[in-house]
């Protein structure tokens, strides 16, 4: 028997499996490289104007901001953001990136709707960790674009804190 005819434990043929493997890993790269330079494009000086006092607000008095908090507040500026225009900076990014594939806009443009909650973490997976958000109470499949070693620490129980999580589609009730 071939190796293109093994089946996978899950029922699937081996060759579907490692192509389904390999397309996710193409799309969690092309996601690092545009979420790369969205942040850059929204950290240049023509949005400095809009950004800083947002951080700087989040700083405080004292002008301290951790990394985790910087992360949220360009992460919703970059999204969420509106801009005297009423455009978010991701909008201005797709609208001025001609060569950009469909995939890749719709994609960056699908960034804008993040689903917001408290999470447990469910259980981890490879690549993935399932996500069960306890405000609508659906499970979510989550990947990470900086891959594996992003889940390091990551164990069972439930977030502290609200979180984004970028996963369009639930995997099902939790």
């Amino acid at each position: 028997m071939s190796n293109a005819q093994r089946r996978h434990p899950d029922g699937r043929y081996r060759d579907a499996v490692d192509t389904d493997a390999r397309l996710l890993a193409d799309l969690l790269q092309r996601a690092a490289e545009l979420k790369g330079e969205l942040v850059a494009h929204g950290q240049s000086a023509r949005f400095d104007r809009w950004l800083t006092p947002l951080l700087l607000e989040a700083a405080g008095p004292e002008r301290r901001l951790d990394e985790t908090d910087a992360i949220r507040i360009i992460d919703h500026f970059l999204l969420r953001y509106r801009l005297p225009d009423g455009a978010t900076v991701v909008d201005r990014f797709v609208a001025g990136r001609r060569g950009l594939t469909e995939a890749d806009r719709e994609m960056l443009l699908g960034w804008r709707d993040p689903v917001e909650g408290i999470f447990e973490v469910r259980r981890k997976d490879g690549d993935c960790v399932f996500l069960l958000n306890l405000v609508d109470d659906l499970e979510y499949r989550t990947y990470s674009n900086v891959g594996r070693a992003a889940f390091r620490g990551v164990s069972k129980g439930v977030s502290s804190s609200p979180a984004w999580c970028h996963s369009p589609r639930p995997t099902g009730p939790g």
